[in-house]
């Protein structure tokens, strides 16, 4: 007879007790499922679960508690009424699965077999604390509200068991309005800040249109001096020099000409107010433009003019304008 070499028996021996260990878990993890069923079709159903071990002990404590099943159904109406769902249960030590080995872990379970996201659920084991879960709230928020509520479920593990539902729901209300009010505040800083950002654009704008404008207005005026200035004595050149009245004229009338029309365009450009000159300022600056376009072009001409009219003038026959 034949028989099989060592290794070829060790690593059967180890394959059967991988199979083994495999079995093992998978028969847990169904095991767990199927001790859990209850629980989980109960809250999906009607939203609260008490478990028939946990009411019958809750019956025949020596304050007996009768009441547990309305009290527990009002208070999962009462929070959902508040905005999120929430389902509470209320069980044994016993009734939680071993290999969840805490009530936290089998409370997490449930809450995300039942897919209740940022739902509030709450399990208390009348026997051993109460735990809550939700995508709202971490584990250190569960366990200082449970504290807090010590003294309740000292008296009356229902009554308990409702004020801590009740403090968990406050807490996640509590932070999604500290969040609004937190994003309300943002909002409020950034709109300031954007029309604080404005205003002072639109300042700017206006006091460059304001030095624009002043300053078109200057020069039209300047202009306009020497314009008059020259006019009133251009007969007195002519007699002196006819050719330098040529050359003035020449220049000084297309001058004039420009000055007329810029000061017409100058006339027409009025600003038209603090903000309104934010929406108007590209046609207004497009105007201005031309504008000063235009008396620039004046300018050329008069200052021309001007040139050859000092050149040629004999100040012995000067005529102040605007005196006969």
């Amino acid at each position: 007879m034949t028989t099989a070499h060592p290794l070829v028996r060790r690593a059967a021996i180890v394959a059967l007790l991988g199979c083994a260990f495999a079995l093992a878990l998978s028969w847990s993890s169904v095991h767990a499922q199927s001790s859990s069923v209850g629980i989980i079709n109960t809250l999906s159903s009607q939203g609260y679960y008490i478990s028939p071990t946990a009411d019958q002990e809750m019956k025949g404590a020596n304050s007996p508690i009768t009441d547990a099943d309305s009290k527990i159904k009002n208070a999962v109406n009462n929070l959902k009424g508040k905005g999120y769902d929430a389902k509470i249960g209320m069980i044994v030590s016993s009734d939680i699965p071993q290999q969840y080995g805490n009530l936290a872990n089998y409370c997490q379970y449930l809450h995300d077999y039942l897919n209740m996201g940022n739902g509030i659920l709450v399990m208390t084991a009348i026997d051993g604390g109460a735990e809550a879960a939700s995508t709202k709230l971490s584990p250190t928020d569960t366990t200082t509200i449970f504290n807090s509520k010590r003294a309740d479920f000292t008296k009356n593990v229902v009554d308990g068991t409702v004020a801590f539902a009740t403090a968990v729901d406050d807490k996640i209300l509590g932070n999604d309005s500290g969040q609004r009010n937190s994003f309300i505040t943002i909002a409020a800083i950034v709109i300031i800040v954007i029309l604080a950002i404005a205003f002072f654009t639109i300042s700017g704008l206006n006091a460059r249109w304001a030095m624009r404008l002043n300053g078109a207005k200057k020069l039209s005026s300047d202009l306009s001096a020497e314009v008059v200035q020259m006019g009133g004595n251009l007969d007195f050149l002519k007699m002196q020099n006819a050719q330098a009245y040529d050359q003035v004229t020449a220049q000084l009338n297309p001058g004039n000409q420009l000055l007329s029309e810029a000061n017409t365009q100058l006339g027409q450009l009025k600003s038209p107010g603090f903000f309104p000159l934010a929406f108007r300022y590209s046609k207004l600056d497009h105007d201005m433009h031309d504008v000063e376009a235009a008396l620039q072009s004046a300018k050329g001409e008069i200052d021309q003019a001007k040139q050859i009219f000092d050149a040629n003038w004999s100040s012995r026959n000067a005529k102040v304008a605007g005196q006969p």
